[in-house]
């Protein structure tokens, strides 16, 4: 009798393990298609085709796959719905729901960002994505509390390259030359230490002002450049590749803390995703762009001696170590990847 209770008890026990087993397992398979249905605004200022974009769009793909059509976004690209500056500012207050754009508007917001625009801080795209993947990363993001702005991911829009009108073996040929550059104090400075005399300028003036020569030159991913056809008014493109253009993928604070835990692990997870996405997408729209440009025949592409040009644009980094502090630019460069 005491073997056949035995023997009823190891089966109930048995039993009850493998129903346990198998509702956690159940319980594990998410369904995310249940719950509040939304269409998010997400915008970005990049053209079509940057990584920034291809990323925000494949993340809304996913989502929307994942979710069944519950949880959406609608994009907004090329600066429709304001500057990037602008976008981060609604999105601070709520009115944009997520954001794509470059570390270099995010510096409004936490100071820090505004060390990836340095020349030459990073050696490859390697060693770009790993340091942005690191500890290093995640400490900037924690900067972003209480700015009104959830940051998810950290992305990538491509090397920046420098485009002339005038033949240069080296940054010293740009002594005097008159060059677009970016509303950012660094690329202002860079430009000056290689002698040329920089012009901030909004994008949408750039092409006029490189065709009618009110500027010699300018620097721009290569998506950038085959997008806007620059190779049509510059006549040759120096593959410098000075500054990785390191982008933010970020959520209203607002908006996310009213998303059920559910569907704030869905939305991470995936932009999480996106960071390794957007350099693979790079290196694609990096060739199919240089294919382009060579294809057209208006420009000629040329590969540079970097050391050369980074040995005179680090000459301002003195200044900025006051800024960013020299450990973190020396913890960035030194990374072991």
């Amino acid at each position: 009798m005491k073997k056949i209770l035995g023997l009823v008890l190891c089966l109930v026990v048995l039993a009850t393990t493998v129903l346990v087993g198998y509702g956690e397992a159940a319980q594990g398979e998410v369904d995310y298609t249940k719950g509040k249905k939304y269409n998010f605004i997400a915008a970005s200022g990049v053209v079509l085709n940057n990584p920034i974009q291809l990323a925000m769009t494949e993340m809304n793909r996913i989502i929307t796959e994942k979710t069944n059509g519950r949880i959406t976004f609608t994009e907004h690209h090329q600066s429709v719905l304001g500057s990037e500056r602008d976008l981060l500012e609604q999105e601070s207050q709520g009115m944009i729901d997520m954001v794509g754009g470059g570390s270099g508007a995010a510096y409004n917001f936490v100071q820090a960002c505004g060390v990836f625009a340095l020349p030459f801080l990073f050696l490859s795209n390697e060693h770009c994505q790993a340091v942005l993947a690191s500890e290093i990363g995640d400490k900037i993001f924690a900067e972003f509390k209480g700015t009104g702005i959830k940051p998810l991911a950290w992305l990538t829009a491509g090397w920046r390259n420098v485009t002339s009108n005038k033949e240069l073996s080296g940054p010293e040929d740009m002594v005097g030359m008159k060059v677009r550059s970016l509303e950012n104090q660094v690329y202002i400075d860079m430009f000056k230490a290689f002698g040329a005399n920089p012009t901030p300028m909004a994008f949408p003036e750039v092409y006029t002002a490189l065709q009618q020569g009110t500027v010699d030159g300018h620097d721009n991913p290569l998506v950038v450049i085959n997008n806007a056809k620059f190779d049509e008014v510059q006549d040759y493109i120096y593959l410098t590749q000075h500054t990785q253009s390191v982008g933010i993928l970020s959520f209203s604070q607002k908006v996310w803390d009213t998303l059920s835990d559910t569907d704030q692990a869905l939305i991470q997870s995936v932009a999480s995703e996106m960071l390794h996405y957007s350099f693979v997408e790079n290196d694609r729209v990096d060739a199919e762009s240089m294919a382009a440009i060579l294809e057209r025949g208006n420009a000629q592409i040329i590969e540079v001696d970097k050391s050369v040009w980074a040995d005179v644009a680090r000459k301002i980094y003195p200044k900025y170590e006051e800024i960013y502090g020299k450990e973190l630019i020396d913890s960035i460069i030194n990374f072991d990847y």
